[in-house]
């Protein structure tokens, strides 16, 4: 399952906000995937754990997310993974392993929360917003049957930052990702966003497509 493989984060443009306790969950989508829509291209560090149905944490990494529009590049410990429309491709350095697919709509909220936000949700349900300690917490639970249990989503009140993504599977394991800092970054050419099995000669390929 992609949540255990493929570690995910999310950001959106700093935008004042106030009153959010106010807004309704639909409201405050809408503003984030405007707030996302704005940015030409972006980074995002971020922390991310994965813990097992007894809240253990198993593993946790660090690492740095590039954000153009639809696509993105991710690079975590011995991975990197780059999507661009209707293509993920990743490469696990201490597997060696380069792995292309066309990931569902499902799996593309497991790798990344940007893609949920830009959909403004489509296909959850989303709970009133709940505010505590400068956050408003949103909880989402999928419409239909789906490897996902329920996705949290911590929004920093002033900023409408997401600060905390959480995705819950039905066996209770969770990857908890923290958004420790974004910025604006260069924009990349296109080959940024792609990966090559010519780049990795002594990797096997494993096209799911």
């Amino acid at each position: 399952m992609l949540i255990k493989r493929i570690l995910m984060t999310c950001v959106c443009l700093t935008l004042s906000w106030s009153g959010i306790a106010q807004t309704s969950a639909t409201q405050i989508l809408a503003r984030a995937e405007k707030a996302i829509a704005s940015v030409p291209s972006g980074e995002a560090n971020f922390t991310s754990a994965y813990l097992d149905a007894r809240g253990k944490v198993q593993s946790r990494v660090s690492g740095i997310m590039y954000l153009e529009g639809d696509k993105f590049r991710l690079t975590y410990g011995d991975i990197i993974a780059v999507y661009k429309p209707n293509t993920l491709s990743y490469h696990d350095a201490k597997e060696a392993t380069l792995t292309i697919s066309e990931p569902s709509s499902e799996e593309l909220i497991q790798i990344n929360p940007l893609h949920f936000l830009r959909a403004k949700g489509k296909g959850f349900r989303a709970g009133e917003p709940v505010c505590k300690g400068g956050l408003a917490n949103i909880t989402f639970t999928p419409e239909r049957k789906s490897g996902i249990k329920q996705m949290m989503i911590s929004f920093i009140e002033k900023t409408c930052l997401p600060s905390v993504v959480s995705i819950t599977a039905h066996d209770g394991s969770k990857v908890v990702v923290t958004i420790n800092a974004f910025r604006a970054s260069k924009v990349h050419p296109s080959s940024f966003f792609e990966l090559h099995p010519k780049q990795f000669p002594k990797s096997e390929v494993v096209d799911l497509r």
